[in-house]
């Protein structure tokens, strides 16, 4: 048995760049002595690639592994030296992701999650491999179908792919759909709060002493200098999305998905069929307002449990709603697809105001009489979570269609869970005092082997509740537990 190691690339990378800085510290030292004793320069300038040459060289020295047909073997240890052993046929996916810089040198990152539950070595690294390397690996552990091209430069600028005979084309992004869905609430609030903070700060400054004339008088006249701040603003979030999911790409075959993102950092996932376990569909506000949805989906759990994304993959991103349910339907016949509406339950709207705005009433006369900071904050404090649960209130939501729960959370950003019941690991109804009061209940659903973990969903009125545990109970692998 004949063990490899990764790429030694990091390691003359982070030593062409110690070369390069070593005489320029040389040259400081010889001009301007002082500035090699101010250590932060000395720690952040040069102490930086330093450090990561000392340990791209420990990396790889201290990481082997060997690959056939039936397992993966993994050496790990210089002096104290250990190996652990993978069977092919548990491995779940893989992630490929290449830089801009690893591109150039045809090299590239890959990680394998090898169905090792709870334990962190459950994840392989193959940090910096080539891209030969990375395709033999691939092939070896069956998820090699679709490969980044690396013969000619067109095909390096372009970010091609390399599919093979057995693979077909399931979906590919919209332009103009990408580059609409590039504005979120979250960018929105950054930008005007970032206008807010700067106007304030210009009026405060005199910028004259600072700036040339032309440039002062530029941002004196805010309305030219926030019109351009903003179509800058505007072309930068447009670009930076279209860079990203631009040239998406979902394949599949027998057996695997395989989607492909990325110009500039190049990404590609595989990820077997039989391992989904949820499907979630997002929508910001402004894809909520022009009919856009993402699709993620969710494998088994991850070999590292702390990691929730380890195994969340882009499916179907930027994609209208008619396209997207006649998708889902073909690519996942077992599970229901339907949208969740919201439910108006004014009566349950009615007791939680009263039981929030009888005491805030009251703090609010006593505050403005006494004058009294502390109650005007407790009064704050009340409203606020008023607001919370009348939030959790009005935009969850829970329904069992045929064999798959349905889950809605989120106002400003919308999510809904597909699992299927076969799925759910077990069930859990509480009742806190707020609940009690309201006549309501909240139930926690866990999902076997799905990072999603659980769905928590509140105030569900007690009809509703023993329809959801009527459906429930007719699975008999999942157990009840009532608290």
């Amino acid at each position: 048995m004949k063990t490899r190691h990764t790429s030694p690339l990091p390691i003359f990378l982070y030593l062409l760049l110690c070369i390069v800085i070593t005489p320029i510290f040389i040259w400081l030292g010889f001009k301007h002595a002082q500035f090699l004793h101010d250590l932060s320069y000395f720690k952040y300038i040069f102490l930086a690639p330093l450090t990561k040459l000392f340990m791209s060289i420990y990396y790889w020295l201290n990481f082997k592994y060997y690959i056939d047909n039936e397992k993966i073997i993994i050496q790990k240890g210089i002096f104290n030296i250990s190996q652990r052993q993978f069977l092919i046929k548990n491995v779940r996916q893989s992630n490929q992701h290449t830089p801009i810089i690893f591109r150039i040198f045809k090299h590239t990152n890959l990680v394998v999650d090898t169905g090792v539950n709870s334990d962190e070595e459950g994840t392989l690294n193959f940090n910096c491999i080539s891209l030969i390397e990375c395709k033999r690996i691939k092939d070896l552990i069956n998820l090699g179908g679709t490969n980044e091209s690396k013969y000619s430069l067109k095909q390096f600028i372009k970010g091609d792919f390399i599919a093979n005979q057995n693979e077909r084309l399931l979906f590919k992004t919209n332009i103009l759909d990408v580059m609409l869905s590039s504005l979120t609430s979250i960018n929105i609030v950054a930008y005007i709060s970032i206008i807010a903070i700067v106007t304030s700060v210009i009026d405060n400054i005199n910028l004259r002493h600072y700036l040339p004339n032309f440039i002062y008088t530029y941002i004196k006249n805010s309305t030219l200098f926030w019109s351009t701040a903003t179509i800058l603003a505007f072309c930068f979030l447009l670009i930076n999305q279209f860079i990203i999911y631009g040239n998406f790409k979902l394949l599949d075959d027998k057996d695997t998905f395989y989607s492909i993102n990325g110009f500039i950092e190049h990404r590609t996932n595989s990820f077997k069929k039989i391992y989904i376990k949820t499907i979630a569909i997002r929508q910001n506000l402004i894809m909520q307002l022009l009919g856009i949805h993402t699709v993620e989906t969710y494998s088994a759990s991850p070999a590292i449990p702390q990691d929730n994304n380890a195994n969340r993959n882009t499916f179907l991103p930027f994609i209208k709603t008619t396209p997207m349910y006649e998708n889902l339907h073909q690519f996942f016949p077992k599970f229901s697809f339907k949208n969740i509406a919201l439910e108006n339950n004014s009566a349950l709207l009615k007791r939680l105001s009263i039981i929030f705005f009888v005491p805030f009433i009251i703090l609010l006369i006593i505050a403005i009489a006494k004058q009294n900071l502390y109650i005007f904050i407790i009064c704050g404090v009340i409203l606020i979570s008023y607001l919370i649960q009348i939030i959790h209130m009005i935009f969850t939501n829970i329904i069992i269609s045929k064999n798959t729960i349905i889950s809605r959370t989120g106002m400003l950003n919308k999510i809904c869970l597909y699992t299927l019941i076969s799925d759910v690991e077990f069930f859990a109804i509480k009742q806190g005092p707020l609940q009690w009061l309201l006549n309501t209940y909240s139930i926690t659903i866990v999902i076997r082997k799905s990072p999603v973990a659980f769905i928590t969903i509140p105030f569900i009125p007690p009809i509703k509740k023993q329809e959801l545990l009527d459906e429930l109970k007719k699975d008999k692998t999942s157990k009840n537990i009532l608290i």
